[in-house]
């Protein structure tokens, strides 16, 4: 798909430039007429910091769960010392 407004894109030094306002407004109308007529839209987004969370829940969850065994282990630990004054 292409937007009906020229506009070049390109900076110096082979980075791109923010597009206008103006280009904008047009993408947006030719994004409209397009969904307008489309039976599925599959769209795709970089999550600004969303890798950053999902490592962060996991190191979480990982946390949480040797904290857990951690606490399995001294239960059984004290349940065996228990077993062996009752001997």
């Amino acid at each position: 798909m292409d937007v009906d407004f020229k506009e070049d894109g390109s900076a110096a030094g082979g980075y791109a430039k923010e597009m206008s306002k103006e280009w904008h407004e047009a993408a947006e109308r030719m994004l409209l007429k397009e969904c307008a007529t489309t039976n599925v839209i599959i769209t795709t987004a970089l999550i600004p910091g969303f890798e950053r969370k999902e490592r962060k829940r996991k190191k979480e969850r990982e946390r949480e769960e040797k904290e857990r065994k951690e606490k399995e282990r001294k239960k059984e630990r004290e349940e065996r010392k228990q077993e062996k004054t009752r001997i």
